[in-house]
């Protein structure tokens, strides 16, 4: 197609036009906070090469998503942890690191549990059971776990439990109280990258971001599912309310 510039959102989606391209200017729409770690880029400020725009702050937020389900479910005390192992052990290692601090910090039992494919997700459930866990976290994945987030939404709903995810989207899928970087502030700034890119300024010269926007989106549905109480507090922080 030869375009003038390429969006890639997502971790494979980048790996993938990395493949085919070293010349056409690629905008990172949603990239990993260790780019320059990988060699993509040589550093935020002066990324060089053909490559530029918005990295996620996903792993270090994992922190703060704990203690937001822990004010939601005060009587937590097993965390499921799910995620898909990655090749390098990077992002979602990163992630569960900063997950099972602050677990411990809040006394919680963390209890991981990898998907490397949609099938594994059948021989997970009977470990996902309120027999054995509290509550769920389910990390940000475009190829394994987004697609399956519905069912393991409709799944937890049955089991009676609560579930944090990583984007203020997952509560669309029935999560119950995701947190994480403004999917419409991040797309909007995506734009800024192409639009600068398109009026001639180089990739190179375009230093990288980090989102500065992030939203609290509670499932009032799901709540009313799992008879759960909102709190005052939780309610005066979230951003969107879904009814």
């Amino acid at each position: 197609m030869k375009p003038d510039v390429i969006v890639a959102a997502g971790i494979d989606a980048i790996i993938a036009v990395r493949q085919v391209t070293t010349s056409i200017p690629i905008v990172m729409a949603i990239g990993p906070p260790n780019a320059a770690e990988r060699g993509w880029i040589a550093s935020l400020s002066r990324p060089g090469g053909n490559m530029t725009g918005l990295i996620a702050l996903l792993p270090e937020l994992g922190g703060k998503r704990v203690q937001l389900l822990k004010e939601f479910a005060p009587s937590t005390r097993v965390l499921a942890v799910v995620f898909r192992p990655s090749g390098d052990g990077s992002e979602s290692s990163s992630e569960l690191r900063h997950t099972e601090a602050a677990g411990r910090s809040l006394g919680l039992e963390i209890r991981r549990v990898g998907l490397k494919t949609a099938a594994d997700l059948d021989r997970a459930l009977p470990s996902l059971t309120k027999k054995f866990v509290d509550a769920l976290y389910v990390q940000a994945n475009a190829t394994v776990l987004d697609p399956l987030r519905s069912r393991i939404a409709r799944f937890a709903i049955g089991e009676r439990l609560p579930t944090i995810g990583a984007l203020p989207s997952h509560a669309e899928a029935g999560f119950l109280l995701p947190y994480g970087p403004s999917s419409i502030a991040w797309s909007r700034r995506s734009a800024y990258f192409v639009d600068r890119i398109l009026r001639g300024t180089l990739p190179s010269e375009l230093p990288v971001e980090q989102p500065t926007t992030f939203d609290l989106t509670i499932n009032l549905k799901t709540a009313k599912a799992l008879g759960l109480t909102i709190p005052p507090s939780l309610l005066l922080q979230a951003h969107r309310l879904i009814e």
